[in-house]
């Protein structure tokens, strides 16, 4: 598994809504931000590639906008948590607005530097929970821009004085199902397909909940957890019933033994890849990543085998900027202004021999996908 250097993503006790300076994990200097309380900051960083869809982590714990399944212009607002763990018999619903007759986090401690995003979850059982979620955007190298993917660095530490059987679920609700379609699934083994998991396709599309380098017992449900068929009291248990073929969610699940003041860390990967849209004329469309890639799985593989190599080279750049001599609102304005490119962007191909940009295909940028 891959591990962090501190015990946690940046000092807790980071003053927040102000700019500070503060250490911060894969950074050798200190770093410049804002510490946002989820409680009082919602929206957060786009999760996703230059021109691929993206998909919100919002400050509060939950998925956000999201135009992975190619919601232009107007994104899909899925507004649902994603990760939540069973301790006992205690289940916490990892965001500060859990659904109702479930108990959420106490807090969130949220640090946006674009392309990441880290969180750490304050909850009232003896687990300290902390996510890293990034997705691989490096200037200077459009290609390592263009991919269809975010991974969700998950590190869990059992705080209390004994061993405690803990349950981790990553639960997503997959696009919005048409009339009649249909989605079949595919388990993944570490064994075949080197990590653990689900693919999903239905038509050219489809996505995939992958997580990687891990150790104990895995398996996923074919719908959300919350739902009818996955009631949030069961996420702990695999044996529930077979989901329909038009239900288009995923949840996957792992099972650790933590020893006191142990710590586990985890990598899930979500992987899209939804080649082919349509216009508001009504043309059709293909998105550049699909040059590179020709499924979900193999997108996920990809981030999976360079995960190492895109993260340092996306902190990186980021680091340069850090350690300049520049005003700290400038540090964070020439960081996290460059949302812009993940969250407005679309990058084109086309296979027709008359389209005139050519084979690097056609990068446009919107000013606002929602507000214009």
């Amino acid at each position: 598994m891959r591990k962090n250097r501190h015990r946690y993503l940046f000092p807790p006790q980071t003053p927040t809504r102000q700019f500070a300076s503060f250490e911060a994990e894969g950074f050798a200097h200190p770093v410049v931000g804002v510490i946002y309380d989820g409680a009082e900051a919602v929206q957060g960083v786009p999760l996703g590639g230059l021109g691929t869809g993206y998909v919100d982590f919002n400050a509060n714990g939950t998925l956000g906008k999201c135009t992975m399944f190619n919601s232009f212009p107007q994104p899909r607002d899925l507004n649902a948590p994603f990760l939540a763990l069973t301790y006992g018999s205690a289940v916490r619903v990892l965001t500060v607005t859990p659904p109702p007759g479930t108990r959420g986090a106490q807090r969130i401690l949220y640090w946006g530097h674009f392309p990441v995003a880290d969180a750490q979850f304050v909850l009232d059982i003896p687990l300290e929970v902390n996510v890293r979620a990034w997705s691989p955007f490096v200037p200077g190298d459009a290609d390592a821009s263009n991919i269809p993917a975010a991974v969700f660095e998950v590190s869990v530490r059992n705080t209390a004085t004994r061993t405690e059987s803990i349950c981790l679920s990553f639960t997503f609700p997959g696009p919005t199902p048409r009339a009649g379609e249909t989605f079949a699934r595919q388990t993944l083994t570490p064994l075949e397909d080197e990590f653990a998991g689900v693919f999903v396709t239905h038509g050219a599309g489809g996505y995939v909940l992958g997580l990687a380098d891990s150790e104990g017992e895995i398996w996923w449900h074919g719908a959300p957890v919350g739902t009818e068929q996955i009631p949030w009291e069961r996420m702990a248990d695999p044996d529930v019933p077979d989901v329909a073929p038009h239900e288009p969610g995923s949840t996957l699940s792992i099972v650790l033994q933590l020893r006191p003041n142990q710590t586990e860390d985890l990598s899930f990967i979500l992987a899209w890849f939804y080649p082919r849209f349509r216009d508001s004329d009504s043309m059709p469309l293909k998105h550049h990543y699909a040059t590179k890639f020709n499924s979900a799985k193999e997108v996920a593989l990809f981030v999976d085998r360079h995960h190492d190599d895109l993260l340092r080279r996306t902190l990186a750049w980021q680091s340069a900027i850090y350690q300049s001599d520049q005003p700290d609102w400038l540090k964070d304005a020439l960081i996290n202004g460059l949302y812009s490119l993940t969250k407005n962007t679309l990058w084109l191909h086309s296979d027709l021999p008359d389209d005139w940009w050519g084979a690097q295909g056609l990068l446009t940028h919107s000013e606002s996908f929602t507000g214009c």
